[in-house]
């Protein structure tokens, strides 16, 4: 069984000789590796003004998620380690900037449509109501857009009335087309309790729906389950996708 590595001899290693060592199992490689490439890690973290308390965390999920794929024997070693781990580290930067922008471009579309009553309807049947369901149920003739029948019209305002503040977010994440796991994140949930949620919160709308359609008279009651059929086939059709 080979020994194990002095941690002067990991030390002496150029970068990408420690990744072969990674590979080989060494813990002082392990060693050697953190602490060489944390220091410039931190100090990126500050040149990208991310807070002090979360600089040393970062690095820290960076090395471990390199040293995880550099021990993967059929990943190849970059010509340039540091190279490889600065993108790494800006490629984070830019994720984490990406996902603040869009969570507060879709806030601003739940504070904007607030008084909008098809922008409500819409949001009212989370990750049902697409808009080729819309356009279903509006007929095919139509062409852009227009007033929504007084049956659904109302109907928006019915299942509006029953969100929150934090549900009108919620859904209006899902509007925009946000992944559950990202939803999660934002949340502070796992996704399996953020999926859970979202399911809930479907099924008491549709349930709402469901008893104001019960008293209406024929023809608008037929408009409104003619939606939530085909809002229900296409929610049916994106599950059969990959995970959100």
């Amino acid at each position: 069984m080979r020994g194990a590595q002095p941690e002067s001899d990991a030390d002496a290693l150029g970068d990408r000789a420690l990744v072969v060592a990674l590979r080989c199992g060494s813990p002082a490689a392990v060693r050697a590796f953190v602490s060489r490439f944390r220091p410039m890690l931190v100090m990126a973290a500050r040149r990208y003004a991310i807070d002090e308390a979360e600089r040393g965390d970062l690095a820290d999920e960076l090395l471990a998620e390199a040293a995880a794929h550099f021990m993967d024997s059929s990943a190849p070693v970059p010509l340039s380690v540091r190279g490889y781990l600065l993108r790494g580290l800006r490629n984070r930067v830019l994720n984490a900037a990406r996902g603040r922008q869009r969570r507060e471009r879709a806030t601003a579309a739940a504070t904007d449509a607030a008084g909008d009553p098809e922008s409500q309807f819409e949001r009212a049947v989370p990750g049902c109501a697409s808009e080729h369901s819309l356009r279903s149920s509006r007929g095919p003739d139509w062409d852009g857009p227009s007033p929504l029948t007084p049956a659904l019209a109302r109907l928006a305002g019915t299942l509006a009335a029953e969100l929150s503040v934090d549900e009108r977010l919620l859904v209006t994440w899902l509007g925009h087309h946000v992944p559950h796991q990202e939803i999660a994140a934002w949340l502070g949930l796992g996704y399996d309790a953020t999926s859970k949620r979202i399911r809930r919160l479907r099924a008491r709308l549709h349930a709402a729906a469901l008893r104001y359609a019960a008293d209406l008279d024929p023809t608008e009651r037929e408009q409104v389950l003619t939606f939530l059929r085909r809002a229900a086939d296409a929610l049916v059709r994106g599950a059969g996708g990959s995970r959100s």
